[in-house]
């Protein structure tokens, strides 16, 4: 588990920063929040196209091959990003490529994440997926937490060459490492499965499996918080703006949101809160309560009280889902599954990314702010409304836990 656990913390920290130094960036240039959701959301069309033929790919193939792909091409992303060095072209054009080079690094993002959750799924017994889905979500929050240091560094002038460097020398270090990483076998695809994609498209397994005969409604809905802060960052530079808090209070925001999302995912609540449902009425409502903070006390102390807050729930109900979902999904399978979820994910992320950057440059911030805690009130009372199914949380795992007790 080590190799693949530090592939992923080298390859996301450069991700982290360049996300992070990118949108103030944009903010401190353009002063709009529409332009910053346009250049983070670019990559979702350019994913929303290309991630089921990777999905595609990761079934017929090797994970490990895979990530050696996508790390060798944000290698070559960052150099030609580093070469060009769009902080010293003309506004617009230096607009151009970093939207561009955002799109790559989206892809790759989206892309690690249905490759390593594949490779665990390959590699260990299911009742040990519990426990590997908290390292792994320690993993990518402690790359929040590190970045946030970095970015600190970066955002002390308005080049953006450095983000390249940082970049080019971790996806460079990824790829060694991944030379460590254990092989993992190719799925044996039955005619059935292979045929699927062909009939309807490539996401008719994740289809299937929320939506078919038997339904996985919560687990569904249980993606809004991953949905939610993802487009949060959009409008974070504007929140930052508008309680008149430094670039230094904006760049180190990852620390207590890294902080938060890393104590999330240590907390195991399996023996108190037995299924997807109470553990998200639980934590969804904490991730609502962090996001009236701002919107009461309007501070700096408020709004990193709601980073920490908002990533403690989100980290937490993003390990039970995966653990649930990877747990019930077939390994040859879980790709599409995945890949289904990152274009829901896809969706919803830009539209409301977009149209709540919107609101806030032309109606004003603070009521996209309360648009984004309705719709997270909305989201919790259809799981309250939704019945669990009869016989959850009994999955694999679970079982085998209850056999070693």
């Amino acid at each position: 588990m080590f190799p693949i656990l530090l592939s992923a913390l080298t390859s996301g920290i450069s991700m982290a920063v360049f996300f992070t130094a990118i949108a103030w960036f944009i903010e401190s240039t353009f002063n709009s929040s529409l332009l910053v959701s346009v250049v983070l959301s670019s990559g979702y069309i350019v994913t929303f196209f290309a991630l089921p033929s990777i999905a595609h790919l990761t079934d017929k193939t090797t994970c490990k091959k895979m990530l050696n792909i996508i790390y060798a091409v944000g290698a070559l992303n960052a150099l030609a990003f580093l070469v060009i060095n769009p902080a010293g072209q003309g506004a617009w054009l230096s607009f151009t490529v970093i939207l561009l080079s955002t799109s790559v690094f989206t892809l790759i993002r989206a892309s690690d994440q249905v490759i390593r959750s594949t490779y665990m799924k390959k590699v260990l017994p299911e009742h040990n997926l519990y426990h590997a889905n908290r390292l792994l979500e320690m993993v990518r929050q402690g790359i929040t937490f590190l970045s946030g240091g970095i970015a600190f560094l970066i955002l002390q002038d308005k080049s953006i060459q450095n983000v390249c460097l940082i970049a080019l020398f971790c996806f460079s270090l990824s790829l060694l490492i991944n030379r460590y990483i254990p092989r993992d076998k190719i799925n044996e695809t039955g005619e059935s499965t292979a045929a699927a994609p062909k009939k309807l498209t490539m996401y008719h397994n994740g289809y299937v499996f929320f939506l078919g005969e038997k339904k996985r409604i919560i687990e569904l809905l249980s993606l809004f918080p991953y949905i939610c802060v993802v487009f949060l960052n959009a409008l974070y530079p504007a929140l930052f703006t508008r309680i008149g808090a430094p670039v230094s209070a904006y760049a180190i925001l990852v620390v207590p949101y890294g902080l938060g999302a890393i104590a999330g995912s240590m907390l195991n609540s399996q023996p108190w809160v037995p299924s997807l449902k109470s553990a998200y009425v639980i934590f969804g409502g904490g991730f609502i309560i962090g996001l009236l903070l701002p919107l009461l006390f309007k501070s700096l102390p408020a709004v990193y009280a709601c980073l920490f807050a908002i990533a403690f729930c989100h980290s937490h109900i993003r390990v039970r889902r995966n653990t649930l979902i990877m747990t019930q999904a077939e390994s040859k399978e879980l790709a599409r599954i995945l890949a289904f979820n990152e274009v829901l994910f896809i969706c919803l992320s830009t539209v409301l990314g977009l149209g709540l950057s919107l609101i806030a440059d032309r109606l004003g911030f603070w009521l996209a702010w309360e648009i984004v805690i309705a719709l997270n009130l909305m989201v919790l009372l259809l799981i309250v409304l939704t019945p669990g199914p009869a016989t959850q949380p009994s999955t694999p795992m679970e079982s085998a836990q209850e056999n070693e007790r």
